[in-house]
């Protein structure tokens, strides 16, 4: 099928193939700016149904999720972060027990 239509668009291409080929140089890079601008159109489109599609997914779920982060807030309040400053030679110990544990390939 595929082979089909190649065969027949190198038997009679599009008109604005002819029209590229025929082209001269300055026409061509004007044609190929466009094709540029087209493409990138085409994908800023594609990209903003994405983020559409992602916002509504969103819209339904973020109620909920902040429903349920603030009741857990009431239930156990956040606890105060503690310094994690671990001295060097705690550190090494500490990479050196990762690495005997998962050892590098």
């Amino acid at each position: 099928m595929i082979e089909g239509i190649e065969q027949d668009t190198l038997e009679d291409p599009p008109l604005l193939f002819r029209e590229y080929v025929g082209a001269p140089l300055e026409l061509k890079r004007i044609m190929d700016s466009q094709f540029k601008l087209v493409k990138t159109w085409a994908r800023l489109k594609a990209k903003g149904g994405w983020y559409s599609w992602r916002d509504q997914l969103l819209g339904g779920v973020m109620p909920t999720l902040q429903k349920n982060a603030e009741g857990l807030r009431k239930v156990t309040p956040l606890p105060r972060r503690q310094p994690t400053h671990m001295p060097r030679h705690k550190r090494r110990d500490f990479i050196s027990a990762l690495l005997f544990v998962f050892p590098r390939a």
